[in-house]
């Protein structure tokens, strides 16, 4: 058993919230093109910034002697190279920051004897991808150090999509601690929550086109809606061979992927809150509220995103809208799993 329930509740609710930080402060960086900017993975010494102007000189000569400087920055000032410096590092400092609140609360409550041998495993899992995470941001980062100074849009999304599998699996452990009135039992509740299975794999199909959409910033072109500059079949959409490239590297496809990945999500979570009106429950109700709404947010602030051309406000609230859509499944399914019927059968 584990003792201390809301004590570990807490703590892995903590941890969530630290890795959406790293999710949006890591959205601010692509979207600001300061991911690059720091050019050596020091994951101990680098916990410390240059504190002098001798200091930030050598870190700006290093940056100068890479491909994203010389073709892309070559009248950038130290000034300027600050700005984006800050940037990076407030990511990497809140992934060292997340690493600590993970590890020591995580020796204590060992040594405590609060943790079940099946948290332990789960939870020393975590550790490691957490550990393999920063092992692929660096990796990532590397990409963008060659010639072309273009981070990979494959190490991009799979960056950020294990980031989004430790939130959710993190959030799902922190849910088993958390106490909710039980739910009369209903045939439906089943049935809603394999429904909610698939929508959370739409919305997984959703985070892949985004990830790929930012890494290749597909973003900037097409910007109307519902129609691609006139065409609700664009040109070009097929264009490199083999086939599957375009969904990967072709900027058209990936767009026209990601607006109908999401027009999917929004008629299936729809299809999911019209339970509601045959359910009983006030927190399955009040979940699937929420869950419509903050749906019918996000799409709009996806084609808003669009049409502004990816003004860089409304792409950091539309990806927090995605963490939203994301936390609301993981609530609905754990709040229908049988564990919290009260058996009543009612036809």
């Amino acid at each position: 058993m584990n003792r201390n329930p809301i004590y570990i509740a807490a703590w892995l609710l903590l941890l969530c919230f630290l890795i959406y930080l790293l999710i949006a402060v890591g959205g601010f960086t692509r979207l600001t093109d300061s991911g690059l900017s720091i050019v050596e993975w020091e994951p101990i010494t680098g916990v410390i910034p240059p504190l002098s102007q001798t200091e930030w000189r050598a870190e700006f000569e290093r940056y100068q002697q890479y491909p994203e400087y010389k073709y892309t920055h070559p009248d950038m000032n130290l000034a300027e190279f600050k700005r984006i410096y800050w940037v990076e590092y407030l990511h990497r400092l809140i992934g060292r920051f997340l690493a600590v609140c993970f590890f020591i609360p995580f020796v204590y409550f060992l040594i405590r004897g609060h943790l079940s041998r099946k948290l332990i495993l789960r939870l020393s899992a975590v550790f490691l991808l957490g550990g393999f995470q920063g092992i692929l941001g660096w990796y990532m980062v590397k990409s963008g150090l060659a010639e072309n100074p273009a981070v990979s849009q494959y190490r991009l999304t799979a960056h950020l999509g294990l980031a989004v599998v430790l939130y959710s699996y993190l959030l799902w452990l922190a849910l088993q601690f958390v106490e909710f009135n039980r739910v009369v039992y209903h045939y439906r509740l089943k049935l809603v929550r394999r429904y909610s299975c698939g929508c959370l794999a739409l919305a997984g199909l959703m985070l892949v086109s985004g990830g790929f959409m930012s890494g290749t910033h597909a973003g900037y072109v097409l910007n109307t809606f519902p129609d691609m500059n006139g065409k609700w079949w664009p040109d070009m959409i097929i264009s490199l061979s083999p086939i599957w490239r375009n969904f990967f590297e072709n900027v058209i496809t990936i767009q026209f992927t990601h607006r109908w990945s999401a027009v999917l999500t929004l008629i299936a979570i729809i299809g999911l809150w019209s339970f509601r009106f045959r359910l009983e429950g006030f927190h399955v109700k009040l979940v699937l509220d929420l869950l419509l709404i903050s749906i019918l947010l996000q799409f709009c602030l996806g084609i808003l995103t669009l049409l502004t051309r990816v003004e860089i406000s409304i792409a950091l609230v539309h990806q927090s809208g995605f963490v939203l859509v994301l936390s609301l499944l993981i609530l609905l399914l754990r709040i229908t799993s049988d564990r919290f019927f009260i058996i009543e059968a009612r036809r």
